[in-house]
């Protein structure tokens, strides 16, 4: 069994919000898009699906905290030769998608589509791959088990049939469009919501959107989202932050500021002689009560006229003296 613990480098006890934590730092450090190990990646992936969810983690700890490696109910019955089978049914692959979504689209929630290809039934032959007889080497059970004693302890060991790898039957005729196989590669078009809460390194899960597979469950997808921060807002949090630019003088005599959010504006005052250092906020106009954070950026001219010059050269030296008196 996995460690999905060691996977995110947190311990056993972690809290789910340290989890999450642990999580979206990997994510970026591995993320394909990044330049990251896209195998690497999916492990991560992975082991957030199972621990980051609270009962999922909870039915993970009951599997490895069991001392026997597996049901305990069932390893009883193997003593008295009374094989307990759960019915567990095989599922299709996973698959993992990546998206680059801009802040605005988290903040208003969009729909977005993607389009992948994936595993689905064969219309031909309606996924059985063909038609087929039960395999006469394991009649139709698809593996030979076989139970190894030592002394009280018992041990139960299934091998797959060689003859009908596993599946419990054999080929009469196979389906001429999938080849026996049961499905086919498809398009699809997949239309999903951002959720305003989802942050850069998250991965959405929608189960049964993978590959299907005959006689079993589809498996999941996976859309891991990377945020693009080539417009006016970053995000941090659910603070939205802004770089205002403004030139040298704005300092000394103040400036009236016009913020263009998405959906919005928003006025504020900048009063003569503010401090360009420190960070100025509107307060709950960011994402779910977050703040538009304003951070100060002076950007001198590149071309000042003669006139203008030396009227600056007056108002310098008149600064300069105040500052003697």
């Amino acid at each position: 069994m996995k460690d999905y613990y060691k996977i995110l480098g947190v311990s056993d006890s972690a809290s789910q919000e340290e989890i999450k934590k642990a999580y979206r730092k990997l994510s970026k450090e591995y993320h394909p898009d990044k330049g990251g190990n896209e195998e690497k990646f999916k492990e991560i992936s992975e082991a957030y699906t199972n621990i980051g969810d609270e009962n999922k983690r909870r039915e993970y700890d009951q599997m490895r905290n069991n001392p026997f490696g597996g049901d305990t109910f069932d390893i009883f019955n193997s003593f008295f030769n009374q094989s307990v089978h759960r019915s567990r049914p095989i599922k299709g692959r996973d698959l993992n998608m990546n998206i680059s979504v801009s802040v605005e689209d988290i903040y208003f929630s969009k729909h977005k589509k993607i389009k992948y290809q994936r595993e689905k039934s064969c219309n031909s032959c309606n996924g059985t791959g063909g038609e087929w007889k039960t395999c006469t080497s394991c009649n139709g059970v698809g593996s030979f088990r076989r139970v190894f004693s030592n002394g009280f302890m018992q041990q139960v060991v299934n091998t797959s049939c060689s003859d009908c790898n596993g599946k419990g039957k054999v080929p009469m005729k196979l389906c001429t469009t999938c080849i026996g196989k049961g499905t086919n590669k498809s398009e699809e078009i997949f239309e999903f919501q951002i959720p305003k809460e989802v942050r850069h390194g998250d991965s959405l899960t929608y189960p049964r959107f993978g590959d299907e597979i005959p006689g079993g469950v589809p498996g999941t997808l996976f859309v891991n989202i990377s945020i693009n921060n080539d417009g006016e807002f970053k995000l941090d949090g659910n603070d939205l932050l802004y770089v205002l630019n403004v030139n040298p003088l704005d300092v000394m005599v103040g400036k009236e500021v016009t913020i263009k959010r998405f959906d919005s504006e928003f006025n504020f005052k900048l009063d003569k002689l503010f401090d360009p250092n420190r960070k100025y906020l509107i307060r709950g106009k960011g994402i779910d009560g977050g703040d538009i954070v304003v951070t100060i950026k002076i950007i001198p001219p590149t071309e000042i006229d003669d006139e203008t010059f030396n009227t600056l050269v007056e108002v310098k030296s008149k600064l300069e003296n105040d500052l003697k008196n």
